[in-house]
């Protein structure tokens, strides 16, 4: 019988969340909020995050959006799936991954929105910019 470990599981959209949004095969590569780059960097630097990419895109155009996060020093640590937490005696996450945070613009998330993130871990006292930039640099 599987567990679900401990920790938190954000399952973050792509498109029109990330970058913006686009019914082609090309992504425009741009953050669509500063914000966003600095939480998701926030997000990746964490040892009790993982961060699940969630999006409709083919794997060739997925593990380009990987490597550009990558490039900003944003890691991800899975793509539609979250192979950590297994089927359990109630519950079956093959098809449904687990995640315990979900930022998507079907969900409702708007760009501006990552303010809004980066001020409530602020006011919680978990932002700590400091240790990301020397991480990154």
């Amino acid at each position: 019988v599987g567990t679900i470990p401990v920790g938190d599981w954000p399952k973050i959209d792509v498109h029109g969340v990330i970058i913006p949004g686009s019914w082609h095969k090309k992504n425009k590569f741009e953050f669509l909020s500063p914000y966003a780059k600095e939480v998701l960097q926030w997000m990746s630097y964490r040892s009790d995050q993982k961060i699940i990419l969630w999006t409709s895109s083919y794997k060739t155009e997925t593990d380009s959006i990987a490597n550009w996060l990558k490039s900003h020093g944003i890691n991800i640590d899975y793509v539609n799936c979250n192979p950590e937490v297994t089927n359990t005696e109630y519950a079956e996450f093959a098809d449904k991954p687990y995640f315990n945070v979900g930022l998507d613009d079907k969900f409702g998330m708007e760009p501006s929105d990552w303010k809004l993130i980066k001020q409530e871990l602020i006011d919680i006292g978990e932002w700590n910019w400091k240790i990301i930039w020397t991480r990154l640099n």
